[in-house]
């Protein structure tokens, strides 16, 4: 399974950050605002913000939300296999 990390509604200043802790996590990709996935044409990726998981809100400092992207790569992606 291929995980996404959607990074909408984080200031821009963050971005790069967060897309280089995805990576490092596992994720396989990271979605942009404009990005759209829709189940009822095949989609078969999730597309998460593992902050939120955490109790954590869209203006979050970027700390926590790096926390929260290792733990879900250690936590899930890690036992998907891929």
């Amino acid at each position: 399974m291929k995980s996404t990390l959607t990074i909408a509604m984080t200031p821009l200043d963050q971005l790069g950050e967060l897309a280089r802790a995805a990576e490092e996590a596992g994720f396989s990709s990271i979605a942009l605002p404009d990005s759209l996935e829709q189940g009822d044409i095949g989609v078969t990726d999730i597309i998460t913000m593992p902050w939120v998981f955490d109790g954590l809100g869209f203006d979050a400092e970027v700390g926590p939300k790096l926390d929260s992207i290792k733990k879900f790569g250690d936590e899930i992606i890690a036992k998907t296999g891929d």
